[in-house]
């Protein structure tokens, strides 16, 4: 286990010295599950000490305080917070582009979200409150596909726009734990959400290849910028664990 837990340490899903725009570098659903398997083992042997030092007599350490706590981006302990289950009926209506995340590509989402922007008000039955959903979708290890739209309630009526690249995507029912995140600190969240949703019996549902990102669509300024010290959603696809 020890050499699992180093083998973990090249594999941290985020690094926090990442500025705006940049993609945590959990390079596989492979390594995320070995750094949930890690932290439950990691949880498991802090347990067997606990009960060690209450044989012998010593003060066992507060394991209870330690499990509410996560690390935020700045190092401090912060308390955990639990995500909302929702299954939601997911309909898409937007655009999308290839990036790369071996490199800044804060300029291509801005020019996404122009070209998203100048045809929202043509985009019909959007669902309230209003939303613009974002998914990244894993390619490579350096290359993304990003989905960025308005969720709608239905897609009756609806054009795609083969020219302009406008399309709908329904997934249809989804299940998704959804942790707030900050504005400004994307990535954050993603450190904790999976051993989290581990030891609430959950696993990553494996039809989709990444999270959603989700922001209040009226908060969003002009190039995308989102306001500072406000929040928005990660959801994460989950599917019940099978064991």
């Amino acid at each position: 286990m020890r050499d699992r837990l180093a083998a973990v340490k090249e594999l941290t899903p985020i690094d926090h010295s990442l500025g705006w725009g940049e993609e945590p570098k959990l390079q596989s659903p492979e390594a995320a599950a070995l750094v949930r398997q890690a932290g439950a083992a990691e949880r498991k042997g802090l347990l067997a000490l606990a009960g060690i030092a209450k044989a012998l007599g010593a003060t066992p350490p507060d394991l209870s305080a330690r499990q509410n706590l996560q690390q935020d981006g700045g190092g401090k302990s912060v308390p955990a917070t639990a995500p909302r289950i929702e299954t939601v009926d997911l309909k898409l209506v937007g655009v999308q582009a290839v990036t790369r995340v071996d490199q800044d590509f804060t300029e291509d989402m801005r020019a996404l979200w122009r070209k998203l922007a100048a045809r929202l008000d043509g985009i019909a039955h959007q669902s309230e409150p209003r939303r613009q959903i974002g998914h990244w979708h894993w390619v490579d290890a350096t290359t993304r596909v990003y989905v960025m739209g308005v969720q709608v309630d239905t897609l009756e009526g609806f054009q795609w726009d083969y020219d302009y690249g406008l399309g709908a995507w329904a997934p249809g029912e989804v299940t998704f734990a959804m942790f707030r995140e900050r504005n400004g600190e994307e990535g954050s969240v993603v450190r904790h959400a999976y051993d989290t949703l581990a030891d609430m019996g959950y696993d990553h549902d494996p039809r989709f290849m990444g999270e959603f990102e989700v922001w209040p669509l009226d908060s969003i300024g002009p190039e995308g910028r989102t306001p500072e010290g406000e929040y928005h959603e990660v959801w994460i696809p989950v599917v019940r664990s099978a064991g």
